[in-house]
């Protein structure tokens, strides 16, 4: 059988540096997984691949961007058939923030732009009854603090997707395919920490010619959300690892 730390997880991400850079970072420090178990894929500047190059990994995520799916990216119709191989292979897929919103596009659900419900900050989550046995959100509390950095939100799911946490301006922060391995997460479970959100403004303060005290403000927004955290780490911990338990058994049985 597959051990952990042989794991191979594709992260695709849409970012220019030094946000991409920090993204992948807590992305693997959240994940229980080494650096080297990560093999990147830069959406804005390489080339697309054969689809079917996904198969080899065993996980795919796709991380968070400061683009706006509503937009007309070139990358975004090779992103939309690696979410739709990864569906319909049932290989374990992740959508983080935009990474989500690019999943409900392409499956069929809408995304719209949404600036009076905008999420910037940390924010109370609900998870509904209907999570209860699902492996990821299952074992989070009712309530939970989460971070966010969205101005668009998912006003249509895909047919038989389902929805598991809301906040109280968002109603789709978590959503699964149940019995699949496919999810995803409006808010960033990689940002749970407030020094990490403070980095990432200060990335956006030298970027957008941020006033000090534009900075000071928006750092106030953010606050340790431990929780949350758990979102990555029980994907790998559950959803990877255990496809993989499960095609092992079912081989030598």
């Amino acid at each position: 059988m597959k051990k952990k730390e042989a794991l191979r997880v594709l992260l695709i991400q849409a970012r220019e540096n030094p946000t991409k850079e920090h993204e992948y970072n807590l992305v693997v420090e959240n994940s229980g997984l080494a650096k080297d178990q990560f093999i990147r894929f830069d959406a804005l500047n390489q080339e697309s691949f054969a689809i079917d190059v996904l198969s080899t990994y065993d996980a795919v995520m796709i991380g968070g961007s400061p683009h706006c799916v509503l937009s007309d990216y070139s990358y975004l119709p090779f992103l939309t058939d690696v979410v739709r191989y990864c569906k319909n292979k049932d290989i374990p897929f992740l959508g983080i923030c935009y990474g989500f919103q690019i999943a409900v596009q392409a499956l069929g659900g809408e995304v719209v732009e949404d600036l009076e419900s905008a999420e910037a900050g940390t924010y109370r989550m609900y998870r509904t009854a209907a999570s209860d046995n699902d492996p990821i959100a299952g074992s989070l509390p009712r309530e939970f603090l989460a971070t966010c950095g969205r101005k668009d939100r998912t006003l249509r799911l895909p047919e038989g997707m389902v929805n598991y946490i809301s906040s109280d301006k968002c109603s789709v922060h978590f959503a699964a395919f149940p019995g699949t391995n496919f999810y995803g997460v409006q808010f960033h479970p990689e940002l749970w920490k407030k020094e990490s959100n403070m980095v990432r403004i200060n990335h956006y303060k030298q970027d957008y010619a941020m006033s000090e005290e534009e900075f000071r403000e928006r750092i106030k927004k953010f606050e340790d959300a431990p929780h949350s955290a758990y979102i990555l780490l029980n994907f790998i911990e559950k959803i990877v690892l255990q496809r993989i338990c499960t095609e092992s058994y079912s081989t030598t049985s």
